[in-house]
């Protein structure tokens, strides 16, 4: 299982995903419904990574 790089797809087609900078990981049924949720969590816990230019 890989937690932190590209998401992996589990044998029955979800994907998952971790952050490097902390606990957080998350659980899909698809790869935008992650993005989506990983964004999510970005903005909130790791704002300045949010906002980097």
């Amino acid at each position: 299982m890989n937690r932190t790089d590209d998401p992996d797809r589990g044998p029955d087609g979800a994907v998952e995903r971790g952050c490097d900078r902390c606990d957080w990981y998350a659980v899909e049924s698809s790869y935008a419904a992650l993005v989506e949720r990983y964004q999510d969590h970005l903005r909130e816990a790791h704002p300045r990574l949010w906002l980097r230019t």
